[in-house]
């Protein structure tokens, strides 16, 4: 199966993790590839990874979900194969993850943006997959930022939810590590990401923070679970993934809001988040409007004369997908993802101008060269 000249997309629903990597593959010429990216259900696969893609820069990540040509899928290998024509691409590991030095990785990440080079005339950006069990992605797209200086960098969160490989890169699955890959193109190409979360008047302190575990133990001065839930309506007995889908926390930051998700409830009345937090921060409550408008809202990515986006890479919020669920609503959402010219993965927090997200989509559009069709 392929989405055009310029990104090639392969896919395959066998069970077998090799089997898999290889029919995916089959879409794909190496010889014509500048950089492939596979998206797995689970690490597997390493050895056909490194054989069918020798010589090609390759990353692989394992997500909680993926979007394909069907839209919302969970079991299936995705491989996507950016062509050489018009891509030219080098990736960056960064180890140790859970131990960053923003020191280091701004020095690599200046080193290996000056090897990597500028055409003139073209246009350079970033993609970062992080293990999200570091939860160091605050720190990382950050530095990442304001190392790369013009590049834009769009990313997420990757990695099984327990033990395993979160990302493949040079023969072998690899924790607590992120990949960062160095992309320079000729093509149009525009980076969106949107959230269908509005912010409310009712707004909360953070009083009592443990920022490095990413728990606030208390708002406004109360135990942390009690009081979201008494702002939000609910008996705290109630706190769960659907009550926090519908009402998340937004922090403000340059005239605009961003999703700070809750991902438990404690048995002690602390709450923990999926992004950074920490003391003195002002949180805003937020509701969900209608998710399906917002989508196609934000995927109305048609320029002048009629041109649309060969191919949409996507950063899917997982907590997203489960408020999707929830509402019945899988089938509406993957034809929308359909119709835009969606390929991707969910992600467990997405990264989009210099700050790691929650409940947002991040995508990067990329648009065929030549005369619209």
């Amino acid at each position: 199966m392929s989405g055009g000249a310029t990104v090639v997309r392969g896919l395959s629903r066998a069970p077998d993790p090799a089997r898999a990597v290889a029919e995916a593959a089959r879409a794909i010429d190496p010889a014509a590839t500048a950089f492939a990216l596979a998206i797995l259900p689970r690490a597997g696969g390493a050895e056909a990874l490194s054989r069918v893609f020798r010589g090609v820069p390759t990353v692989a990540v394992v997500a909680p979900g993926q979007i394909t040509d069907r839209g919302y899928e969970g079991e299936a290998v995705q491989v996507l194969g950016f062509s050489a024509r018009h891509f030219r691409a080098a990736v960056l590991r960064v180890p140790d993850l859970s131990r960053l030095s923003i020191d280091r990785l701004a020095r690599q990440a200046r080193e290996a943006a000056e090897a990597f080079g500028h055409t003139p005339g073209r246009v350079r950006f970033a993609l970062s997959f992080a293990d999200g069990r570091a939860e160091q992605e605050d720190l990382l797209i950050s530095t990442l930022a304001g190392a790369l200086d013009d590049m834009e960098v769009y990313g997420g969160s990757v990695g099984p939810e327990t033990v395993g490989g979160a990302v493949f890169h040079e023969d072998r699955f690899h924790e607590d590590a992120a990949l960062v890959v160095l992309l320079e193109t000729d093509l149009d190409v525009a980076g969106i990401g949107f959230t269908h979360v509005l912010p409310t008047d009712i707004r909360m302190v953070v009083t009592d923070a443990d920022a490095r575990a990413r728990r606030v133990d208390t708002l406004n001065g109360a135990p942390a679970a009690a009081e979201y839930a008494r702002l939000v309506g609910c008996a705290e007995t109630e706190l769960g993934p659907g009550i926090f889908a519908e009402n998340p926390t937004l922090i403000r930051q340059n005239r605009s809001h961003y999703v700070r998700a809750i991902r438990a409830a404690n048995p002690d009345g602390s709450l923990s988040f999926l992004s950074q937090i920490d003391d003195g921060l002002i949180l805003t409550l937020g509701r969900g409007r209608g998710i399906e408008g917002a989508l196609e809202a934000g995927l109305d990515l048609v320029r002048d004369g009629g041109r649309r986006p060969e191919i949409v890479l996507g950063f899917d919020c997982i907590l997203r997908r489960l408020e999707i669920a929830e509402k019945g609503l899988d089938a509406s959402v993957s034809r929308i993802f359909r119709a835009a010219r969606v390929a991707g993965l969910n992600t467990w927090g997405e990264q989009y101008c210099g700050l790691h997200l929650n409940q947002t989509f991040v995508g990067l559009a990329v648009y065929p060269p030549g005369a619209p069709p």
